[in-house]
């Protein structure tokens, strides 16, 4: 193989081995936020989780991901987003939280009498889009299977 073919084949597969060494390490980690296995199901048709069948409607779910999440339905799609913050996921107050008035949800959290106490404050839409810094990335997302038409079940997944 000359060398021409040689560096060719360097700059064809150099971004590929640079971004998945970026994006995950040996410990399960993306982006900072350490991989846990999710694998659950729930109803709309639930009372308990009945509001998720509207627009605009988000809810906690805690005991799942790393932080508990937040699911929400943005113009009829549910996501369900990794609470724990994408910026330096690893400090104690990173936690991503649904501002008051429901539209916004931001790195930081209400203390015993309501009062915000900001972490990093970054903001985020509620289908975890990035707003504003200082983070980079996006909230983690989950595989979400939509409200099936027959049984409203819906099932969240890594």
């Amino acid at each position: 193989m000359n060398v021409m073919k040689k560096y060719f084949l360097l700059l064809l597969f150099l971004p590929l081995v640079l971004i998945y060494a970026c994006s995950k390490n040996s410990n399960g980690v993306t982006n900072g936020i350490k991989y846990v296995p999710i694998s659950f199901q729930f109803s709309v048709n639930d009372p308990v989780y009945s509001k998720l069948g509207f627009s605009g409607n988000w809810m906690y779910l805690d005991g799942y991901g790393v932080k508990g999440l937040i699911l929400s339905n943005v113009g009829g799609v549910i996501y369900a987003l990794e609470r724990d913050c994408p910026y330096n996921p690893n400090d104690t107050c990173a936690l991503c939280t649904v501002l008051t008035g429901n539209t916004m949800i931001s790195c930081g959290r209400y203390n015993t009498k309501k009062v915000w106490v900001p972490c990093c404050n970054s903001s985020f839409l509620l289908d975890g889009t990035l707003q504003k810094g200082p983070a980079v990335y996006s909230m983690k997302k989950y595989n979400v299977t939509q409200p099936d038409p027959s049984t409203g079940i819906v099932t969240i997944t890594n």
